[in-house]
C-alpha cells in the first residue's frame, strides 16, 4: 500500500490532530484539514472574514493575530516497518474555504440535522479493562462552537510548510500533486470504483497501533456540480480527517499497489439527527487544488514564495485537464447513473448491468412528508411493495376477490412514487398492515411506464405462486455479498437518486424450514425502508429492507444490523393479497414463533431490550 503521502498532524501544545497527505515531497507541503484550527478560526474571522472575494488567509495575515505557539504544528511520519516515528515542526503557510464545499455543506449537510466529528472533538483515548473495547472520552464543546465547526469541516483546508520532510524517507519522495495532475489519469472516479482510505484513528494519541490504517470500501456518490463531494462506505473514526483516499487503477505505469490517490477525508463520522449513520465524507484533492490554483492567481492574490512551485506544476496542466474532465463529464451524463453507490466489486461488466437492472426496479415513496423506498415487483401491473409505516399504516380491504376491486385509499396524505426516470406517478395503497402486527409491509399500483422492470426473486419465488418452492438446497447463504438498494438520509429536494449500500448476508432466521428473517450488514439508515436487498453475484431479489436495529438500554442505533423478509416470503404475501386470501394465509405462515423473531423477544424473558427501527 503506497501510504507515505500519508502523514499526522498536531497542534502543538494540545491535543488536536488528524491526518495529512504530502502534496509535495521537495517542497515540504502537507495538505490538511482546517478543523484542526476550529476554535481559532472564528477568531481569525473576526479581525480577517474569509469571504467569496478574499477566501484566502496568507501566513502574513494571521502572524500578527494568533501567537505562533497556538499556530505552530508538528507532522508526525514512521521512518520504518519497525515503528520508529519522527515529529518534524512545521507552519501553516495558508488558510482557504472553498465556496462550493460550502454551499453543500449548507443545502446538502445543515447543520441541525448533520454533526461531523472534527479533530478537536477527539479525546483522549482509553481502553476499557473490563470489556477490553477502546473508547474514547471527548471534551464537550458549546453548541456555538459545534456550529460554526460544522460548516468549516467540509470546506476549510490548511496548506502547512514542513522543512527538510524528503530527508525523512527511505525511498524516492512521492509528489502527489504531479501524480494527480497527470494527463493519463482520468479526471473523475467512477461510482462503484473500489477505495482504499489509509490514515490515523484516534489522530496522535497512539501512533505505533493505529499509524496508516487502512479500510475498504467504494466510491458511493459524487455529489456537487463540480463532483466536490464523495461519499464512500469505507468506515473511518476520528483522527482520519485529511487522510488519503485511493481509488483502484489498472494504470500500471502510475498505480502503486494497483491504487492511485484521489481524495481527502472530511468527516469520518458522520451522525444525524442523533444517529451514527456509518457513512464517510470526503473531497477531490484535484477539486481543491485546481480551485486553490484559480483563487491564488486570481488578480491581487499573491502566491507564497514556498508554493510558488506547486502552484506552477498545477497550472501548467489546468488546461489539458480541464478539457479531459468536461469530456469525461459529458460521457458521465449519458452513461452513468446518479445513484450511492457502497460496494467494493462493481467493476465488471456484469456487475454494471445487474446494478443497472436493480436500480431500475426500486423507486422513493413519499406519503406526506415521510418517504421511503419501493420494490417494483410487477413492472406490467405496476405493482410495488414498500413498508406499511412509509405510507402511514393499515388500509382496509372491501373485496377479497381481486386487487382490482380493493377500496382506493381514502387517507389525508397521498403516496407517491418517484421513478428512476425521475417521473413521479400517484399511488393507490392496495394493502398495507397495522402498526401493532409483527409485518411491515404494504402493496401499491401505480400506473404501469416503459421504464419500468421487476426484480428477479431468488429461485424462481414468483408473486403469481404461493405455493412453497421444495428445494434440497437453502435459498439464502451467509456471507453471500449484497447490495441494499433505497433512498435514505437524502430528501428528494436535496438529492433525488437512490443509494446502493454493500454487505454481507449475516443471519438467516427460519420458522418450520421457511426463511422469514434475513439479516445484513450494510450500513442501513432511515429512508431505505422497502428497499430491495439484492444479490451482487446474481442480481436476483433476496429481500426488502424494513428495518435495523436500536439498543433501547442504551439508546445507540446500529445501521449495520438490519432486517429484511426474505424474497420468497414476500412473494407469497403479495400473492396472497392479489387473491384476496391474505387473512387465511396470515393464520398459517404468522406463527407464534414468527412474531417472536420479527419483535426480537427473548424466548427466556420475552422481553425484548432491542427494537427495530428505521
Amino acid at each position: 500500500m503506497a501510504n507515505e503521502p500519508c502523514v499526522l498532524v498536531k497542534r502543538c501544545n494540545s491535543n488536536f490532530s488528524c491526518c495529512g497527505v504530502i502534496l509535495d515531497g521537495n517542497n515540504g507541503l502537507v495538505l490538511t484539514v482546517a478543523s484542526l484550527f476550529a476554535e481559532l478560526l472564528p477568531e481569525l474571522e473576526r479581525q480577517r472574514p474569509l469571504s467569496s472575494e478574499c477566501p484566502l488567509l496568507h501566513y502574513e495575515d494571521f502572524a500578527s493575530m494568533i501567537s505562533n505557539v497556538r499556530m505552530g504544528v508538528e507532522v508526525v511520519v514512521q521512518l520504518n516497518r519497525q515503528g520508529a516515528f519522527t515529529t518534524l515542526h512545521g507552519s501553516v503557510v495558508l488558510f482557504w474555504r472553498d465556496s462550493g464545499l460550502q454551499r453543500i455543506a449548507r443545502r446538502i449537510f445543515p447543520s441541525p440535522e448533520w454533526k461531523f466529528e472534527t479533530p478537536s472533538d477527539t479525546g483522549l483515548l482509553q481502553l476499557d479493562s473490563k470489556s477490553d473495547i477502546a473508547t474514547t472520552t471527548s471534551t464537550e464543546t458549546s453548541c456555538h462552537e459545534e456550529a460554526l465547526a460544522h460548516e468549516n469541516a467540509l470546506s476549510c483546508f490548511a496548506l502547512v510548510y514542513v522543512k527538510d520532510i524528503e530527508k525523512h524517507f527511505s525511498e524516492k519522495m512521492f509528489n502527489l500533486s504531479s501524480f494527480i495532475w497527470h494527463k493519463s489519469e482520468k479526471p473523475v472516479a467512477k461510482k462503484g470504483d473500489e477505495v482504499l482510505i489509509v490514515g490515523t484513528p484516534f489522530g496522535c494519541e497512539c501512533p505505533p497501533v493505529f499509524y496508516n490504517s487502512v479500510s475498504k470500501g467504494i466510491v458511493s456518490n459524487i455529489i456537487g456540480a463540480n463532483d466536490e463531494v464523495i461519499i464512500t462506505d469505507a468506515r473511518c473514526i476520528p483522527g482520519c480527517e485529511g487522510c488519503a483516499m485511493y481509488v483502484k487503477s489498472s494504470d500500471s505505469q502510475f498505480a502503486t499497489h494497483g491504487v492511485v490517490p484521489w481524495g481527502i477525508i472530511l468527516a469520518p463520522f458522520c451522525w444525524k439527527n442523533g444517529e451514527w449513520i456509518g457513512i464517510t465524507i470526503a473531497c477531490s484533492i484535484k477539486y481543491i487544488l485546481k480551485n486553490l490554483v484559480r483563487l491564488l492567481l486570481k488578480k491581487g492574490v499573491g502566491i507564497p514564495p514556498k508554493i510558488t512551485t506547486l502552484v506552477s506544476a498545477m497550472n501548467k496542466h489546468d488546461s489539458e485537464q480541464l478539457s479531459a474532465f468536461e469530456e469525461c463529464q459529458t460521457e458521465r451524463r449519458i452513461h452513468s447513473i446518479d445513484s450511492l453507490i457502497m460496494h467494493h466489486t462493481l467493476c465488471t461488466v456484469s456487475s454494471e448491468q445487474i446494478l443497472k437492472t436493480a436500480l431500475a426496479s426500486v423507486v422513493r415513496v413519499q406519503c406526506g412528508k415521510t418517504w421511503g423506498s419501493g420494490i417494483i415487483l410487477d413492472a406490467d401491473k405496476g405493482l410495488v411493495v414498500t413498508c406499511s409505516h412509509v405510507i402511514g399504516g393499515k388500509e382496509e380491504i372491501t373485496d377479497n376477490r381481486s386487487i382490482e376491486y380493493h377500496k382506493k385509499s381514502t387517507r389525508q396524505d397521498k403516496a407517491w412514487c418517484l421513478l428512476p426516470n425521475g417521473i413521479s406517478r400517484s399511488a393507490e395503497v392496495l394493502y398495507a398492515t397495522s402498526k401493532d402486527f409483527p409485518l411491515d409491509i404494504a402493496l401499491l399500483r401505480i400506473q404501469p411506464h416503459p421504464s419500468l422492470q421487476s426484480l428477479k426473486p431468488r429461485q424462481g419465488s414468483s408473486i403469481t405462486n404461493t405455493k412453497c418452492t421444495n428445494t434440497s438446497f437453502p435459498s439464502y447463504f451467509k456471507g453471500e455479498e449484497i447490495f441494499v438498494i433505497g433512498f435514505p438520509l437524502f430528501e428528494s429536494h436535496q438529492h433525488d437518486q437512490p443509494s446502493i449500500i454493500s454487505g454481507v448476508i449475516s443471519n438467516i432466521v427460519y420458522d418450520n424450514g421457511q426463511a422469514v428473517l434475513l439479516q445484513s450488514t450494510a450500513a442501513v439508515q432511515c429512508g431505505a425502508s422497502g428497499g430491495a436487498l439484492v444479490s451482487m453475484a446474481t442480481g436476483e431479489l433476496l429481500g426488502m429492507v424494513t428495518s435495523h436495529t436500536k439498543d433501547v438500554n442504551l439508546m445507540a442505533t446500529f445501521p449495520h444490523v438490519n432486517f429484511s423478509i426474505p424474497a420468497d416470503f414476500l412473494c407469497k404475501l403479495v400473492s396472497l393479497v392479489k387473491d384476496g386470501l391474505i387473512d387465511q394465509g396470515y393464520c398459517t405462515m404468522v406463527t407464534d414463533r414468527f412474531k417472536s423473531i420479527w419483535r426480537l423477544k427473548s424466548p427466556e424473558t420475552d422481553i425484548s431490550q432491542i427494537s427495530s427501527k428505521l
